[in-house]
């Protein structure tokens, strides 16, 4: 399985994780398939470093990017809080940690500067923080280990992490494990280059407009004065038409959290 495959893979996953986060926020199935993305993000960023021609030129693409998706990702997660919050900035500081990481192996004063990354991304709140940018680290530092020894110490930083925010939910991207055994060490076509780090701020326009749609369509009704005067001639009170509106929208998600639940379960 070749780089571009495990990036359609990851890129899948992301979407209906976020599918999952911003339009149908009760839909646990959905969120538990996009735990697959992050670990093959850090897999492959740590594989870049490896294999980039610049690595200026690969930070400095994190940089930018990352800052072009900060607003569509607050835009789409809510404005509240600081920091930088998205996961290219995530994968910028943890390609960063595996630079310093291997500066060190020349000259052994730089594992000082090991922990900045990491604190980096505690401090400013990336997607994932400190354990994001550990995991690309980490795949970074073990490549030349078999495979097994590295899903073993992913597995135990996972479970690190699951533990200091005490949720289990980050357990599933354990699977991601499973697509990443298979990697064949070739890069695979080059027409997605910089695909996903213009699709990740789109797609997060585009699931942010169709949440503020789905609300405006569900009571277009009360800023149209045609469809008021129609709704309103009906024999029934404005309290009984808001209402139906209202179970129609809870009816649209609930089937799809049944579903999910069921899946889930």
């Amino acid at each position: 399985m070749s780089a571009q495959t495990l990036k359609w893979i990851a890129i899948i996953a992301m979407t209906i994780d976020h599918i999952g986060a911003i339009l149908l926020p009760q839909a646990p199935a959905l969120r538990a398939v996009g735990r697959l993305a992050f670990p093959i993000f850090a897999f492959l960023t740590a594989e870049s470093v490896v294999h980039t021609h610049s690595r200026r030129r690969y930070l400095l693409r994190l940089l930018l990017f990352g800052a072009a998706a900060e607003f569509p990702f607050r835009l789409a997660f809510g404005m509240h809080g600081w920091g930088l919050r998205n996961v290219l900035f995530t994968l910028l500081l943890g390609a960063l940690a595996c630079m310093i990481y291997e500066a060190a192996a020349v000259r052994s004063e730089m594992y000082l500067l090991l922990p900045v990354p990491l604190i980096a991304a505690l401090l400013l709140r990336t997607d994932y923080g400190a354990f994001g940018a550990a995991a690309v680290l980490l795949f970074f530092a073990l490549r030349q280990r078999p495979f097994a020894w590295r899903a073993l110490c992913f597995a135990g930083l996972t479970a690190l992490f699951c533990l200091t925010v005490r949720s289990p939910w980050q357990l599933w991207s354990l699977t991601a494990l499973l697509p990443l055994a298979c990697y064949n060490g070739q890069r695979g076509g080059h027409g997605i280059k910089y695909f996903f780090h213009v699709y990740y701020p789109a797609h997060l326009l585009v699931l942010a407009g169709l949440a503020v749609l789905c609300g405006i369509a569900m009571f277009r009704y009360l800023h149209v004065k045609q469809q008021t005067d129609f709704f309103h001639a009906l024999p029934v009170s404005r309290g009984q038409l808001f209402a139906s509106h209202v179970l129609t929208g809870v009816l649209t998600v609930v089937p799809a959290y049944v579903l999910s639940m069921a899946l889930s379960c």
